[in-house]
């Protein structure tokens, strides 16, 4: 009931400012889609990889192969490490077939890495402008850091691709139709706060206007002092009023 009534109360408010709220909103969904269209797109692609024991060494015990299980989730987690570093981005480059100027663009592209959740499985990203040489550097890196694994891990444990990397299609960033949706609700929350601030000012000078015309009505006006005319007597010393010199007449002579 009370909501209703705070309702009722702000509809007025709404009617009379209800173009602050449209400007604001029609605002906010311009400026979006003119990020969008004039910003470079990003496209993501991924690949995985996984790590397995090596099923030529024989198993004795049950204990040993959970011991292994235990031993795939920590070198997954260090290859996790092992793809994002620089380091291995760079052994990975002289073996990418991209021209130089590719190559000098590679600054633009961000490596991240994963391991899914209670498995043994990498998964890959690559982030960048162009989506040919998104995939090219993330299966790069895959197939060097499988290589690098193999060298430190094979008489134990070997690493396989799952899925390589595909040619991404859509971008990641921008998306018009998901950030326009987004701007104009937050242009209409700004437009409604706004309209409901100023109303708010509004009342408070109004009310402070109010408050000085009134204490200047309600203040006693000063009298002023009414000058008596000069008497035409003055007192003498003996107590007896005489006639003033100054205001009598001057007898002719």
């Amino acid at each position: 009931m009370q909501l209703f009534q705070q309702i009722q109360i702000y509809i007025p408010l709404f009617k009379k400012g209800w173009w602050i709220v449209a400007l604001s909103t029609l605002f906010a969904i311009a400026f979006s889609l003119y990020l969008s269209y004039t910003a470079i797109p990003v496209y993501q692609t991924n690949t995985k990889v996984i790590i397995m024991p090596n099923y030529l060494m024989e198993r004795e015990t049950d204990e040993l192969k959970a011991q292994e299980v235990l031993e795939e989730r920590v070198l997954a987690a260090s290859h996790v490490e092992r793809v994002k570093s620089t380091t291995h981005r760079e052994r990975t480059i002289p073996f990418l077939p991209l021209t130089a100027d590719q190559i000098a663009t590679l600054g633009d592209y961000s490596v991240n890495a994963v391991v899914l959740p209670e498995t043994s499985v990498v998964d890959i990203y690559v982030s960048g402008p162009n989506p040919e040489i998104a995939r090219i550097l993330a299966n790069g890196l895959a197939e060097q850091g499988i290589l690098v694994f193999q060298q430190n891990y094979s008489n134990l444990y070997r690493m396989e691709f799952l899925d390589p990397a595909p040619i991404p299609t859509n971008p990641i960033s921008p998306t018009p139709t998901r950030d326009a949706p987004l701007a104009a609700f937050l242009g209409l929350a700004f437009g409604v706060a706004l309209l409901i601030s100023y109303e708010q000012l509004r009342w408070f000078l109004s009310q402070a206007r109010k408050q000085t015309d009134t204490a200047v009505v309600t203040a006693p006006n000063p009298t002023t002092a009414e000058i008596a005319p000069p008497s035409e007597y003055t007192p003498s010393t003996n107590g007896h009023s005489q006639p003033d010199p100054a205001t009598q007449p001057v007898e002719a002579r």
